[in-house]
């Protein structure tokens, strides 16, 4: 016949205890003990003792007595709820009210003196008399010169007043201006000096001299041309030959003419496969990829594609790199997650088993909170650029992730060489809702 199991004496070695122990006693205190930082000592140490305890079969156990630990800590640490049990310690009847546990005779009060008797050096009313006199004397002295203060702090403010009144009066009134409508200020430009400028001139009458009557006339060369007619550039009176052969570029050719039946199914198709993202369904991802690339037909389409492909083969190593790391916990090791801890129970790559707060939760990997997978990733990930661009990619497509976070760590990642700036254009994209 087996013994039976005493987990306070196993492992924390309270040997009297009939009952379960108080809490001073889980702690290895004594009784209605007042000192917080020798509290807080002693429930820290029995903590840490029972930690390093692998429970095997009694996990348990081993759970339920790490909560009654942490629990008497926080009572005896709280004035009002120590109170409140150390009244409830009393009532029980282990110890008289106002008891402690090695308790020593109390001294009785100090009886007071016995005030002197009567007697002739006692002040007499009339010396009395003098000193409330004197007290109300110097009252009135204090509250007239107060009064004065006052006072004469009013009359330098009516002086001050009176001067800057003065002194409006006394400014020269400037000229008012004529009215009429509001002048613009034209902003002063520096520019270089004027030029004079060059007034258009009238075409010159061709001079012929005169002729009288009878007199023969001197023909005009034929290859004599007015000066004024003549152009200002040579290059405006030459001619285009005629003759001057085309241009002998091909053509542009035409824009493909798009399927809208199949860009439709194109666009349907990558939304499926980022709502698979979101559900962290990787296969139905792939197949919904595979839909996307059979309806493809622009360079805008084949860029896209492109992009959920890199996503997806990222979010396939971060996905794997958890499951890894889950399988890797060992029984009763910490998990840290701001100021909540978690002991795990059981784990797998594909599921964990954790206490906290009194309670066992267990997570398949796909049903993970965000804020726990990314405890995990801070945990077990490396830190440098590629694991970062990894954990970047969770962070853009999970309904609870940080896309500024995203994308400084791709930003980063591709300044260390990866090939991370095209997956930049993937944070404006709409992903849908858990």
């Amino acid at each position: 016949m087996s013994k039976p199991f005493h987990p306070y004496q196993q492992w924390l070695g309270i040997t009297n205890a009939e009952a379960p122990p108080n809490r001073y006693q889980l702690l290895g205190l004594e009784t209605f003990t007042d000192d917080s930082e020798r509290i807080a000592r002693a429930a820290d140490a029995a903590m840490a003792q029972l930690r390093k305890i692998r429970p095997g079969e009694h996990a348990a156990e081993w759970s339920q007595l790490l909560d009654e630990l942490a629990r008497a800590k926080q009572c005896l640490l709280d004035p009002i709820e120590k109170e409140a049990y150390d009244d409830a310690l009393r009532m029980q009847g282990r110890l008289p009210p106002n008891a402690t546990p090695d308790a020593k005779p109390v001294a009785s009060p100090p009886v007071p003196p016995t005030p002197p008797a009567a007697s002739d050096d006692l002040p007499l009313e009339d010396d009395l008399g003098e000193a409330n006199g004197a007290s109300w004397m110097g009252l009135v002295v204090t509250c007239l010169m107060a009064t004065l203060i006052g006072l004469a702090g009013l009359l330098c403010y009516r002086l001050v007043h009176q001067s800057q009144n003065l002194a409006e009066i006394l400014r020269p009134i400037a000229p008012a201006e004529p009215a009429g409508p509001p002048r613009t200020k034209v902003p002063t430009v520096a520019s270089k000096p004027s030029q004079p400028r060059s007034l258009p001139q009238k075409p010159q009458r061709e001079h012929r001299p005169e002729v009288s009557p009878g007199q023969p006339t001197m023909p005009t060369p034929a290859n004599t041309v007015n000066p004024a007619h003549q152009p200002a550039n040579r290059s405006e009176s030459a001619a285009t030959p005629a003759n001057q052969p085309a241009s002998t570029q091909p053509p542009p050719p035409p824009a493909p003419v798009v399927d809208r039946a199949k860009a439709a199914a194109f666009l349907q198709a990558a939304t499926e496969v980022r709502a698979a993202f979101v559900h962290r369904n990787l296969a139905a991802a792939r197949q919904a990829l595979s839909n996307a690339t059979a309806n493809a037909q622009t360079s805008e389409d084949a860029a896209r594609l492109d992009r959920l492909q890199s996503m997806l083969d990222s979010l396939t190593q971060f996905w794997e790199g958890i499951g890894a790391a889950m399988a890797r916990f060992q029984q009763t090791e910490e998990l840290a997650y701001r100021d909540q801890r978690m002991v795990v129970v059981e784990s797998g790559r594909d599921h964990l088993v954790v206490r906290a707060e009194g309670r066992v939760q267990k997570f398949r990997a796909t049903e993970l909170p965000s804020w726990l997978v990314m405890t995990i990733a801070d945990r077990d990930f490396g830190k440098d650029p590629g694991s970062k661009a990894i954990i970047a990619t969770f962070l853009a497509v999970d309904p609870y992730g940080n896309r500024a976070a995203a994308r400084r760590y791709w930003e980063e990642a591709a300044r260390a060489g990866y090939d991370c700036a095209k997956l930049l254009p993937e944070l404006a994209e709409t992903y849908p809702a858990e």
